[in-house]
């Protein structure tokens, strides 16, 4: 069958040029047989290489780039190494463990399928996936493929492109069952990001008996401010850097903060007043460029709600630039995005403990009190935060994300006993 296929080797289609499935395949079965040739430290250089190219290009200005030009550094790239395998000698060889030889293969091929909100996104579990020696095939959104053809535009004329063979960017339509079921049988490993549907809609396709499934579902983050930061001459700072996690991504991705609980030292007026400024400060820098009619509606509707009563409050912009909202309702609050922020006072940030299911991935923290951080970071992990960062980064892609140290599920861990 035919797929639309945006990149094969060093072939860049910014029209996406109709190609057989099984062809692809086989291109990139073979690339990846030379990528499992080179060292890891190889690998390890042609990415850092490749970020650095980027961080000079006309794309480091795209959402996110400047995030994954970063993490590709080498001492990153070294660190999630290390994290995942206590020895990273297991990748290139059998490593004696104990009284026998242990060893991590490639899994084979890895399908990903990438969600349309962040348009790098699918390029950090890719670029992980070449480091352990897998074939790949991404499919992106139409909405992503511009951003994409971008990338591997630039990636082609580096030492890098020499990884493209053991890969490939196709897109077709979710709604395409036929292409979905396809790049789901190819698959010794699928990883999904992506909303609860279409988490559902690809977990459920038919697949290989053995094939490992690395799921990126739908998550919620929201943050939280104690006393002492509060009362911190570095205050405005701390709020410039929650304004900054909220702007990216206009709110979109998983790791964006929708709430902000702080502790009752400080006015609530005082405290709306200064985020105000910040927002209207951080907005001359970084426009709003658009909102869909739906989002639009739901801001202005909120604004109304919160405006018409008397023990709540609201900090706007004119236009639909920002908003922030504010009751004392002790709950979540599900999401309006587009740079919309729920504001909560609690008596401690202790207490938001009590809201935290599995469904929060991000906890951003300005908890100065260093015993009360610990505390609520135990508390929050247990019941179901994946990290607590402090503000400014929780859009860092990390390992472990989600809860999930990815590169040891796209390995196969193989042992060798020697005996006589």
């Amino acid at each position: 069958m035919k797929v639309a296929v945006v990149q094969l080797g060093r072939e860049v289609f910014h029209e996406p040029d109709g190609m057989d499935f099984n062809t692809v395949s086989m291109t990139i079965g073979k690339g990846a047989g030379k990528l499992r040739a080179l060292r890891i430290s190889e690998i390890v250089g042609l990415l850092d290489n490749l970020g650095a190219v980027l961080l000079k290009s006309e794309v480091r200005d795209l959402e996110g780039m400047m995030f994954l030009a970063r993490w590709l550094r080498t001492s990153n790239l070294e660190r999630i190494l290390s994290l995942s395998f206590r020895d990273t000698g297991v990748l290139s060889g059998f490593s004696r463990e104990g009284g026998k030889y242990i060893r991590a293969q490639p899994r084979g091929n890895v399908s990903h399928w990438i969600a349309g909100n962040v348009p790098t996104l699918g390029f950090f579990s890719l670029f992980q996936s070449l480091l352990v020696g897998n074939s790949n095939v991404l499919r992106v959104p139409m909405e992503s493929v511009d951003a994409a053809s971008k990338i591997l535009g630039i990636m082609k004329d580096t030492p890098s492109g020499d990884l493209m063979d053991s890969f490939s960017v196709v897109t077709f339509p979710s709604s395409d069952v036929s292409s979905n079921e396809h790049l789901s049988m190819i698959a010794d490993a699928r990883v999904v990001w992506g909303g609860k549907e279409a988490v559902e809609s690809i977990t459920g396709l038919p697949r290989k008996p053995h094939c490992e499934d690395v799921v990126f579902g739908p998550k919620y983050s929201f943050s939280v401010i104690d006393s002492r930061a509060l009362e911190s001459e570095n205050l405005d700072r701390i709020l410039r850097r929650l304004v900054n996690d909220i702007l990216i991504f206009d709110q979109s991705a998983c790791s964006s903060p929708h709430v902000l609980f702080f502790e009752r030292t400080m006015a609530p007026e005082d405290l709306l007043e200064r985020l105000a400024r910040e927002f209207r400060n951080a907005v001359k820098k970084k426009p709003k460029t658009s909102v869909d009619t739906s989002t639009a509606s739901k801001i202005i509707t909120k604004r109304a709600e919160y405006a018409l009563d008397t023990e709540r409050d609201v900090r706007a912009s004119r236009a639909n630039d920002w908003t922030i909202l504010f009751d004392e309702k002790f709950q979540l609050e599900e999401p309006v995005q587009s740079r919309t922020l729920f504001v909560k006072p609690v008596a401690s940030v202790l207490d938001v403990a009590d809201l935290i299911t599995s469904r929060i991935q991000t906890l951003g923290c300005a908890v100065h009190d260093e015993d009360k951080l610990f505390r609520l970071a135990e508390e929050a992990t247990r019941r179901g935060v994946a990290r607590c960062v402090p503000f400014g980064r929780m859009h860092f892609y990390e390992t472990p994300w989600d809860g999930i140290m990815i590169l040891s599920r796209l390995v196969r861990w193989c042992s060798l006993s020697v005996g006589k």
